[in-house]
């Protein structure tokens, strides 16, 4: 609420005239019929269909290789028992898509039979500091769907610690394993206190430092937190449209959300949870509160709504709008067009001005203006350009990229070939 008002925005209900919905709850049911009829200025935080990232069942159910193995109640049970007996040694985590409470039981005590819950691999060998496990918050952004855009907060992440020592493992002290609410934060922690409390080093830094000075590579961690984030919403990405396919336009929606990470002493990442509306107040650690109103700030820039001419879209002009972006600032590949301006087969010809069609022309906008204002965010999809790629002054296509995504990445790379700082 503080960032809304520092931005120009007051407080009304659903009944008023109103740019901005910002709902902690998932809105698409109690006010389903107001969601259907939004004007074009109206942005709502939850887009329909999120469910199938934020649900534990659904994303366990995704099957991919940032995911510990898991087993779905009672549909797998078979093949979890299978599981249990070629590897006696695993430890297993009964988890359910109603509530967060997690424990690691016996065989014996694991109810195989309950719907909704799923039995989940225990990472075994986490990575520790100062003989504690902790997990990494990275905050994702999605702006958009058809075609998918994807960014993350770049500069800070979220660090929590659990509140006990991980050895000697005792798997019935849940403190041990689990990060729950009265989490251990950075500050707390010896071997970052100098680096956070006296170099004014930010968590994300913080933990660099660390891993570096004991021979860690940190970019091996956020390399692969980057790729899984990027993977998980290309994954879902069908299913997203789809759920949206009821609505007057896609463009009416954004989200927030935060994913869950821990590493194991091999430095690889595995992804444990995405937060749907994820915590923002900072009344246990009250250090963290910079840190969320700069997530929601920087959230309100990329997609539009912290404006810096008027409040209002509803009252902004075609002039006004214009001066922001406009058809000419879209254009790419000027020197493709001059010199084969003879038919439009090629995906840099779609691009060009004569042949874009009126669906992609928002969406460029939109991404132009969401590079522009993307301050401490970066965009994850489309993947950004690699110097390799610059060599070959053309991208590498992508199997898994749907054609309107495709010509999504053309666009950002023939952005990135006119301008390096497009290039992230």
């Amino acid at each position: 609420m503080k960032v809304f008002k520092r931005v120009g925005y007051m407080r009304g209900d659903k009944d008023s005239e109103w740019d901005v919905l910002w709902s902690y709850n998932y809105p698409f049911v109690k006010l389903q019929a107001i969601l259907e009829n939004l004007a074009s200025h109206q942005k709502v935080n939850h887009f329909p269909g999120l469910g199938y990232i934020t649900n534990k069942g659904n994303l366990v159910a995704s099957n991919f290789s940032y995911i510990p193995k898991a087993f779905r109640m009672p549909e797998q049970k078979e093949e979890f028992l299978l599981e249990t007996k070629k590897h006696a040694d695993k430890l297993w985590v009964e988890k359910s898509n109603l509530h967060r409470g997690i424990r690691i039981m016996s065989l014996q005590e694991l109810d195989l039979n309950s719907r909704g819950t799923f039995m989940q691999e225990f990472i075994t060998h986490p990575l520790l500091i100062d003989g504690r496990k902790f997990d990494i918050g990275v905050y994702t952004i999605l702006t958009s769907i058809k075609p998918l855009r994807v960014y993350t907060y770049q500069e800070e992440v979220m660090l929590r610690f659990c509140s006990h020592e991980y050895y000697p493992f005792d798997p019935t002290d849940v403190k041990k394993y689990v990060v729950a609410d009265d989490y251990t934060p950075t500050w707390e922690m010896p071997s970052l206190q100098t680096a956070y409390n006296h170099m004014k080093f930010s968590h994300k830094q913080s933990l660099n430092f660390y891993l570096q000075k004991r021979g860690h590579h940190p970019e091996k961690l956020w390399s692969q937190i980057r790729n899984a984030i990027q993977e998980l919403f290309l994954m879902k990405e069908l299913q997203l449209i789809k759920s949206a396919s009821n609505y007057k336009s896609t463009r009416n929606f954004f989200e927030l959300i935060r994913c869950d990470f821990v590493v194991d002493e091999d430095m690889k990442v595995y992804l444990m949870e995405v937060n749907m509306s994820p915590n923002l107040s900072s009344k246990h650690a009250p250090l963290n509160k910079n840190i969320y109103q700069q997530v929601v700030f920087s959230t309100l820039n990329l997609v539009g709504v912290a404006k810096r001419i008027v409040r209002s879209e509803k009252e902004r002009s075609d002039e006004a709008s214009e001066m922001l972006v406009n058809e000419r600032d879209i254009q790419i590949y000027p020197e493709h067009c001059i010199e084969n301006c003879t038919s439009c087969d090629t995906k840099r010809c779609r691009l060009c001005g004569q042949c874009l069609s009126t669906r992609l022309k928002p969406a460029l906008e939109e991404a132009f203006l969401e590079h522009v204002n993307r301050g401490n965010t970066r965009r994850v999809v489309p993947q950004p350009m690699s110097q390799q790629d610059m060599q070959r002054y053309q991208p590498l296509e992508d199997s898994r990229l749907t054609e309107a995504n495709q010509l999504m990445a053309w666009w950002f790379r023939g952005k990135c070939l006119q301008d390096a700082g497009w290039c992230m």
